[in-house]
């Protein structure tokens, strides 16, 4: 099964529009809103801004939809379906969604109905929040909150974990087996401001890595773990990510990149 990270920036993109610090300057890729392509399914989850750009550039078939949840950061390039369809007659794919995404999107996101309605996509309801997509079964994750899920993705012999975001929300208790790999999104971990850098940096209530990432992974010990939603608002170049990569080699930590590959079957 190979796994794209189309999208492995957080809720705002890297580097910063208009910012003219030395991470922006000098950090010549580009992180987009996070996004995940499963090659095997022709399977998309979520769509963050510039998300058509990445499937273009990858020549992606997008068969099938899943998102993590209703927030603009992993939902404003939803406009890839009408470009899909509008002129290129593109095959129309299927948005899957649980009760929970569903009330929730009706009332933050409806333009996705809308969109339905012009026949640019499929949405169908799931049954017992779980789907079957050729010999994988994806189950919808309930988390603690009312507006999100996380995906447990069983193929025949491995099992991976998703959660695009809010993983400090995730029931742990409900995850049963062996995970080989898991994907979830990057806690706050901040560097300190310097003279280089005019990225502030926020108090938040959100995932954090020590009190949260480091304590999934202590609880469910994946084989591997694929950090995503990574902020320029932390101030963290990627040779201060390696740096954490080598800090924290026991846990078996990476993080991501756009364009990552991962083939964990």
């Amino acid at each position: 099964m190979k796994i794209r990270i189309l999208g492995s920036g957080g809720f705002l993109p890297t580097p910063l529009p208009l910012c003219d610090c030395k991470l922006c300057k000098e950090y010549h890729g580009e992180r987009i809103g996070p996004s995940i392509y499963i090659d095997d399914l022709k399977l998309l989850i979520d769509t963050p801004e510039g998300i058509y750009t990445k499937v273009r550039k990858e020549k992606l078939i997008v068969s099938h939809v899943l998102y993590s949840h209703w927030h603009f950061d992993h939902t404003s390039g939803y406009r890839l379906f009408e470009y899909l369809n509008y002129v290129l007659n593109y095959k129309k794919p299927t948005l899957f969604l649980n009760n929970i995404l569903y009330i929730s999107f009706e009332k933050q996101v409806p333009a996705i109905n809308y969109y339905e309605n012009r026949k640019f996509l499929k949405i169908t309801k799931t049954e017992n929040d779980k789907i079957k997509i050729k010999n994988t079964t994806i189950h919808f994750m309930k988390m603690n909150n009312d507006f999100s899920v996380a995906y447990l993705i069983k193929s025949p012999g491995k099992n991976i974990l998703i959660c695009m975001d809010h993983c400090k929300d995730l029931i742990l208790t409900d995850i049963k087996v062996k995970i080989d790999l898991l994907i979830m999104n990057l806690g706050r971990i901040s560097k300190k401001n310097n003279s280089n850098l005019q990225h502030n940096t926020r108090e938040s209530n959100e995932s954090d890595f020590y009190k949260d990432n480091l304590r999934i992974i202590k609880e469910i010990r994946p084989t591997k773990t694929v950090l995503i939603h990574i902020e320029p608002l932390w101030n963290l170049s990627p040779i201060d990510l390696k740096d954490i990569e080598k800090k924290y080699s026991d846990y078996n930590i990476s993080f991501a990149f756009d364009g990552m590959i991962l083939n964990p079957i």
